[in-house]
């Protein structure tokens, strides 16, 4: 059933049922997936996006840890793939709430961050994985960072089991890109 709000229609949409992205799709948005992609869905989603579609996915590290390979690919088609474990922060103006894991992170300039910007907002990330975008990019392919940690960030590959938010051994040095933005000349 479709719902509309704020000049938005949302519908649930199982991409095997249907068949595909149905035409009238504006974007299409995989919010904090619980599971991979089966291999079909894969291969409509990456249809559909060839086709000039649009997609939001947000991710969350605590309902997605664990082996994606459909959804890992289809990040990698783009140049963009997760960081093991989660972000900390080392600089406390970067963290909220006294607690390093609750991140605010730089707006970098873009038309979709700049109206967020002019008004004065941050943006609250409880909990997040890094992304890192890949230094060879397919040749139609633009990453743009929206989200950014400071340089004394780190991600603890011990992810949930925090003992401790100071670095440790074989966590993983930052900064870390926290949303960026993919753009694929067609």
């Amino acid at each position: 059933e479709a719902v509309e709000k704020e000049n938005v229609t949302m519908s649930e949409l199982s991409l095997l049922a249907e068949g595909g992205v149905p035409g009238d799709c504006d974007c299409l948005l995989i919010l904090l997936p619980q599971s991979d992609l089966a291999a079909e869905e894969l291969t409509l989603v990456q249809e559909y996006l060839k086709n000039g579609g649009n997609l939001l996915l947000i991710t969350d590290p605590q309902e997605t840890a664990g082996s994606r390979p459909n959804l890992d690919a289809l990040m990698a088609d783009y140049g963009v793939s997760e960081s093991e474990g989660i972000v900390v922060e080392g600089s406390s103006s970067y963290y909220a709430f006294q607690t390093p894991y609750y991140l605010l992170p730089d707006l970098m300039s873009h038309s979709i961050t700049s109206p967020l910007m002019s008004d004065g907002y941050y943006i609250l990330m409880p909990i997040a994985h890094g992304l890192t975008v890949a230094d060879e990019l397919p040749e139609t392919v633009e990453v743009s960072t929206l989200l950014q940690t400071s340089d004394g960030a780190f991600s603890k590959v011990d992810g949930y089991s925090l003992s401790t938010y100071e670095k440790e051994d074989g966590d993983i040095n930052g900064p870390f890109k926290l949303g960026v933005a993919v753009t694929d000349t067609i």
